[in-house]
Formats: structure tokens, sequence, C-alpha cells
């Protein structure tokens, strides 16, 4: 008879040997066990004595594979993750069916390029309406994620050691991609500009009423950017950990970006995407990314009110923050550099049987992903108008 201990080593459990990397000992569990579940269509799981093997005529002996146990998990999670989409992205249209409907001499939840300067008649009923639909584009999701996939609160919403210093640094960072994000974005409108196109210069309509605008702050830079990092950095993150931690970045990154529905406003939805992935991972709490979130919301939602609130001096002054912040980040990421104090320290390495390059053509061939694709490039159309 062999000792326990050499009997566990000609064991291969993908699930309880894997453990990720800046999670609490509570995290690491609690993704084990829902992994190891037998009735969890959802967590990649595979165990094998390697000693053992299954002859097959005409074959021979055969090894049992961990990548077809990784592919059909992986499949069940890219159809969870499509469907949360396509309800996130019916609810958007409905978003904008009732807009039309209920004020249609107005702009509707969006500001255009070419009507910074025009004035907003939104009233304060239409904003609840228009606030209350965009939260519960993230928290129904949010619901419909936790239900089907059952994944554990103690996973899906990462919590560990608040580190003041890092996520001090995290939201200098984050405000640079706003500048970058912004800069971008104008300079891209004016492309799509020469060719007809009017692009989206900010997702929420200001209003000339006060109340309007103390309720856009609340939702806007709230709430808001607290149920968009439970989805995002909560469940899709967490939950496509288990098929390799730069999978998992590159596909939440992706549908991120791409939710966005505006062509000038992808590529800061993607690198804002990195920047929040990568600082969850770093710290291994959900608190980071919801505070960067925040920030940038709130950073984004006064410069716009200052280049709309004036049209003589408030791009000066929006040029003027963006100038200050990008030097202030200067000299913090140098500082930090020179006192060693700047590392990601994420692990490339993972389980993953699968190549990333394989798993992104599954993704493309996922049904449900393929289908809110299709949905999601309509409310692109939507959302371009035509100068």
């Amino acid at each position: 008879m062999l000792s326990d201990s050499k009997e566990k080593s000609f064991l291969i459990d993908v699930a309880k040997d894997r453990t990720y990397q800046n999670q609490s000992e509570e995290y690491n569990q609690n993704f084990s066990k829902w992994r190891a579940d037998e009735k969890n269509p959802y967590g990649y799981q595979f165990t094998h004595d390697t000693r053992e093997h299954s002859y097959v005529d005409g074959e021979g002996y055969q090894l049992h594979k961990a990548d077809d146990a990784e592919k059909a998990a992986l499949y069940k999670c890219l159809w969870l993750l499509g469907i949360s989409m396509i309800i996130m992205t019916c609810i958007d249209l409905l978003n904008n069916f009732l807009l039309g409907v209920l004020a249609p001499n107005t702009i509707g939840n969006m500001t255009y390029f070419s009507d910074i300067y025009t004035e907003r008649n939104i009233d304060l009923k239409i904003a609840i309406i228009s606030g209350f639909l965009t939260l519960m584009r993230y928290l129904i999701p949010c619901i419909f994620f936790k239900l089907i996939s059952k994944i554990p609160k103690q996973v899906a919403i990462p919590q560990s050691k608040f580190n003041s210093k890092l996520v001090g640094s995290a939201v200098v960072i984050m405000l640079v991609i706003v500048v970058l994000g912004r800069i971008g974005g104008f300079y891209m409108s004016k492309v799509l500009g020469f060719f007809g196109v009017d692009s989206v210069y900010a997702f929420v309509s200001f209003g000339s009423d006060s109340s309007v605008r103390f309720f856009n702050i609340i939702y806007y830079c709230l709430l808001i950017p607290i149920a968009s990092e439970i989805f995002y950095r909560g469940f899709v993150l967490q939950t496509f950990r288990q098929f390799g931690d730069l999978f998992a970045i590159i596909l939440t990154c992706l549908i991120s970006g791409f939710a966005y529905y505006d062509i000038p406003n992808f590529g800061y939805g993607i690198l804002t995407s990195v920047a929040l992935s990568l600082f969850t991972i770093r710290t291994g709490s959900i608190a980071t990314a919801i505070i960067m979130r925040v920030s940038a919301h709130t950073f984004n939602y006064f410069l716009d009110m200052l280049a709309i609130s004036d049209i003589s001096y408030g791009r000066v002054i929006e040029i003027a923050i963006c100038t200050l912040i990008v030097g202030f980040s200067i000299i913090v990421y140098s500082r930090l550099t020179s006192n060693g104090n700047w590392s990601f320290n994420i692990e490339p390495s993972d389980t993953s049987q699968i190549p990333i390059g394989k798993k992104m053509k599954m993704v493309i061939s996922s049904n449900a992903i393929a289908i809110w694709i299709v949905v999601a490039i309509v409310m692109y159309f939507i959302n371009s108008r035509v100068l």
C-alpha cells in the first residue's frame, strides 16, 4: 500500500491545486469548493489519477485530458456572459426608447460633440427614469449571473487588506487615463465628423435644473461606478480567472470596452478596463476598482460641466486641469519607481490547458456572445448620429 502522500502525488485536481495570487485564504477556499462541485457546470474541474488509462480499440491506452473539461466549463461561462450582456443591451435599448417617447425634443441621456453647448431641458422625472435604467443595466445582469452560476459572494466580490498607498497611485493613474481618453475621444470625433458622424461627448445629459445636476452626481458619480465594477471586476473577471488571469483580463476589457456603444470611447473603455482589472488582481480587492471608477466618473462629470457651462473659459479650465493631472502623475510615478514601491506583482503563469488564442476563438464562436455583438452593433448605430 502506498502512503497518503505518495497516493496524492499521482492525483491531478485543477480546482484544489490552483491558488489565486494576492487573494485571501477565504477566497481560495470558496473558489476551489465552487469549482469542485460536480453539479456546477460553470466551474472548471478535473480530477484524475495519472496511473489510470483508458483503452481505445485500435488506438491503445489514452490519457484523460483536462482541456476537454476546461472547454466544457468555458463554453458554459461564455453562454452565461453572453446572456448577461444581451440583458444589459436590451435595457439600454429600452432606455433609449423611453427617452425618445418621454423627451422627444431632447438629445436623450447623452451629450454629443455637435451639441456640446446646447441648452438642456431634461427634467428631474426623466433624469430619474434614465438613471434608474442605467443602474439596472448592471444590477440585473449581476443578479442573473449570481442566480445561475451560484458563485460565492467571497469570490464575486473579493476583499483584501486595504493598501492606501497603492490605491492612491491607482487613482492618479486612473485620472491620467481619463485625460488620455478625453484627448483621444476629441480627435477621434473630429475624424468621424469629417465623414458626417456625430460622436458621444458625455453619457449623461446635465439639464438646466439644479436638482437634475444633484441627482446626476449621486447616480452617475457614485451608484453607477459601484454597480459597474461589481459586474465587470466582480462577477465577470473573477468567474473567468479559473481559465487564467491573462484571459480573464483580456475578455473583461473587450466586453466592457465594446459595451460603450461608441467608437471614440471604445479605446478609453479598453484602457480603463485594463487598469481596473490589473489593480483589482494586484490588490486582491474590488474596492480598489470601485474607488478608481468613482474617481474617473466624478472627474469626467465635472470636466464635462465646465466645458458645457461656459463657452469662453470652460474648455480652457478643462485643459489646465488635465495638464496639472498629467504633471502631478509624472512626479508620483517617478517617486514610486525610485523608491521601488511600484510593482503589479502579477504572475503570468496559470493552470489553463488551452492556449489563449484558442480560447479567444471560443469566445467568438459562442452563440450567446455572437448574438450580443449583433445587438450591440445596433446600439452603435443608434448612438452614432449623422450630421
